[in-house]
Formats: structure tokens, C-alpha cells, sequence
């Protein structure tokens, strides 16, 4: 027989239950994405089923270091079921796209908590565009103008696609995008007279 602790007249041959939830940590970010040049978001730890009478050490990482800087150490004082921690938001003024950030917080005795921080990267591709010929007759025909697109950009492991658009519209025309292979800086296309 299975019955609660707080049954009277217990029986030896009795299993008894106690309804002790364990000590936990929670970590809620003030904001699910920032940009990479945000210089602070705040997170709240709040500590859960634990006595509020002494104060709780908590340990902050992050998951993969070098996307954030936080306190490796923070303070619950005595009476605080909650606290306040910046974290600070690190540009590493690189192109490498958006990502997501995790931190996590431990303290012994208790079930740790992680947050999550979609970080957008802020650094775009750089592009240049060049005719080949400054003088092109209207006559000239299909694949008659000649551009290249250039990318100002140390990181060429992945190709890149370009949308290309003219002003005023109508008058020269492309195919598609043009894709920068990998491992190159450049691409060149050929565009149709209208």
C-alpha cells in the first residue's frame, strides 16, 4: 500500500510518499533576440522550493563562451526569491550570421536553469559593382553589358547570392541572381538591353 506522509497510524509494510519538490533555479532573459550591437540585457534568476532565509551562490557560464559576458558568480541575499543580473551582449565584428546564446546557472543542490538569446549579427556583406564599359549602344543586344560583382569580405567560405536591381527598372535586365562561388571574391554578369 502507497499512501502520504501525513497519514496517521503507519503500517511498517507501508510505502510513504513525501511531496518535497527540489530546489530550483530559474532564468528568464528580459528579451528573446537582441542585435549584437545591444549593449546590455537583463536576466532574472529566481530561485524556487528553496528557503529564503540564507543567502544562495550561483555560478553563471555560458554554453559556448565568446557571445556574452556574464558575472561567473552572483548573490541571492538572504529574503530574495529574485535578482537582477546584466549581461552584456559581445560584437565579435565578424559576419557570421545569427546565432543563439546559451547560458546556464548552478548551484549545488539544486536543478539548474538555462536561457536562450537569438544574437543578430550586425555586420553585412559588403558589395561593389563595376561596368565594364562605361558606353554601351542600346542596339548592342543580348549579353551585351558586362558587370562584376565584388565582395569586400575576409570570410569566403560560403557562396553568396546576390539580388541585383536597376534604376530606373526596365532597362537592363538579368537572369537570376548571381552567386559568388565559394572560395572566390567575385562574379560576373551578363546583362540583356530592353
Amino acid at each position: 500500500q502507497v499512501v502520504w506522509a501525513n497519514g496517521e497510524g503507519r503500517d511498517n509494510n507501508d510505502i510513504y510518499l513525501i511531496d518535497v519538490a527540489p530546489r530550483t533555479l530559474r532564468a528568464t532573459l528580459a528579451a528573446d533576440a537582441v542585435d549584437e550591437r545591444a549593449a546590455e540585457v537583463s536576466m532574472t534568476l529566481t530561485r524556487e522550493f528553496a528557503s529564503l532565509d540564507t543567502h544562495l551562490s550561483v555560478s553563471l557560464f555560458e554554453e559556448v563562451p565568446g557571445q556574452l559576458s556574464v558575472p561567473a558568480l552572483v548573490e541571492f541575499p538572504s529574503g530574495a526569491a529574485s535578482i537582477e543580473v546584466p549581461i552584456q551582449v559581445l560584437d565579435n565584428q565578424v559576419r557570421d550570421g545569427d546565432r543563439v546564446a546559451r547560458l546556464i546557472a548552478t548551484s549545488p543542490g539544486c536543478q539548474f536553469a538555462e536561457a536562450e538569446l537569438m544574437i543578430r549579427d550586425r555586420e553585412q556583406l559588403q558589395l561593389e559593382v563595376a561596368f565594364a564599359d562605361q558606353v554601351v549602344f542600346e542596339d548592342a543586344g543580348e549579353q551585351a553589358v558586362a558587370l562584376r560583382v565584388h565582395r569586400l569580405d575576409e570570410s569566403l567560405d560560403l557562396p553568396v547570392d546576390v539580388s541585383l536591381e536597376f534604376n530606373p527598372p526596365g532597362i537592363l535586365v538579368t537572369e537570376g541572381p548571381v552567386q559568388i562561388p565559394a572560395n572566390s571574391t567575385f562574379a560576373d554578369v551578363y546583362l540583356n538591353i530592353v
